[in-house]
């Protein structure tokens, strides 16, 4: 489940859809068909990627950035210890938030910035203005977060040692478990500026977590689109909600948006058989990735007013990842150039029709598109074996 948006799934995915097409389901054939651009060769980079700075270590990794640009993480200081850290927009040097072994992984536009520590027992921590709020784990529980709003609110998860979890709402001083049925297990994924918070809900004695939404305490469903689970991957201000969900007549999961109480399936009038949906913005525009039964691996799309746009992005498998209120798109390209040699992800951005493709990295990398400002700009994570984990900002 998508509760963290920390290194991982896509990242299998995307390696995974390179070496395995996904069987299309029989109704396929039947569907309206939506045209599947045939990528040309790549045009030399146009991108720069511009390197962030660390407290003088080795390494550095981050959660989420604003719409600013500012960009919420951890990095090493020269003893070797991870420390809290922000990059703000337009500087590379990173600031220590001064919370002693801790990793932030939210931030919000008016720059609440919310994470865990490690030390002893652990627990949360809350950062506005240098001004630091903690809430200490309980024996046989950790906390995970997952969002934090303009409001300083935060949305996460709190697991307990019998294997048990529940979504939790943090909000001036005080932590308030979510509804969920007795015996479910539940994980909070998201809160927009209105406090409305997302995330799955898995009712006792299944494995098939649904879709829901928490307003004002009380539990919402969000449904699915016939199949048996679904999952809550983002929501905006107009309480919009992008996710995916299993379908009636297959197993591959179909994204969805829900609005107005009613659950749509993007996929629907499209040829696509498959596909995901990463993130909305203000305006209800998605952004993913789809699959098609011809073979084309996976392709980048935003879907506005229903309406799908496959982005015309050089490589073998595309992920949109990010999306501001412009409308623009990010995401991470894989075998941009098979003739080169190789697996390997490079990040490209969207903007007006025009794609701008960066330089590769080392071959062994793997690459995060973590988020895009509201001015364009990229933040990327970039893992080595070599180097490890580091910060980059597009140009």
């Amino acid at each position: 489940m998508r509760v963290r948006n920390r290194i991982s799934t896509v990242l299998s995915a995307a390696l995974l859809s390179i070496a395995v097409a996904a069987p299309a389901p029989a109704a396929a054939a039947a569907a309206p068909q939506t045209a599947v651009p045939q990528t040309a060769a790549p045009q030399a980079a146009t991108g720069r990627l511009i390197a962030l700075r660390t407290l003088g270590g080795r390494e550095s990794t981050a959660g989420q950035a604003n719409a600013r640009g500012d960009l919420a993480g951890s990095t090493q200081n020269r003893a070797g210890t991870w420390q809290a850290a922000v990059w703000w927009q337009g500087r590379r040097n990173p600031i220590a938030l001064r919370v002693p072994d801790a990793s932030a992984w939210a931030i919000s536009d008016n720059r609440y910035i919310a994470g865990e520590m490690n030390r002893g027992r652990g627990g949360m921590f809350r950062w506005h203005k240098g001004k630091v709020t903690y809430r200490w784990n309980p024996a046989g529980t950790r906390y995970y977060v997952a969002s934090v709003n303009n409001r300083g609110q935060v949305v996460g998860t709190a697991f307990y040692d019998d294997g048990s979890s529940r979504a939790f709402l943090w909000q001036r001083g005080r932590l308030t478990l979510l509804a969920q049925p007795a015996g479910a297990r539940s994980e909070g994924v998201a809160v927009n500026n209105h406090g409305q918070a997302i995330g799955v809900v898995t009712p006792k004695g299944t494995w098939n977590a649904k879709a829901v939404l928490w307003q004002h305490g009380r539990l919402r469903w969000l449904g699915t689109l016939g199949g048996a689970r679904s999952e809550a991957v983002a929501i905006n201000d107009r309480g919009q909600v992008a996710g995916d969900s299993q379908t009636k007549d297959s197993f591959m999961d179909h994204p969805f948006l829900w609005q107005h109480g009613r659950m749509t399936d993007l996929l629907r009038g499209t040829a696509a058989t498959s596909g995901d949906a990463t993130a909305i913005n203000r305006h209800g525009v998605v952004a993913g990735r789809v699959q098609f039964a011809t073979g084309h691996g996976n392709r980048a799309v935003l879907w506005r007013h229903h309406r799908m746009t496959v982005l015309p992005v050089p490589g073998q498998s595309i992920f949109a990842e990010v999306i501001n209120d412009r409308g623009e798109a990010g995401g991470t390209a894989w075998n941009v150039n098979p003739a080169g040699g190789g697996d390997f992800g490079v990040p490209f951005r969207w903007s007006k029709g025009r794609v701008t493709v960066y330089p590769r990295p080392a071959v062994d990398r793997e690459v995060r598109v973590i988020g895009i400002s509201r001015y364009g700009t990229m933040s990327v994570l970039l893992v080595s074996r070599a180097k490890g984990s580091q910060l980059f900002r597009t140009a």
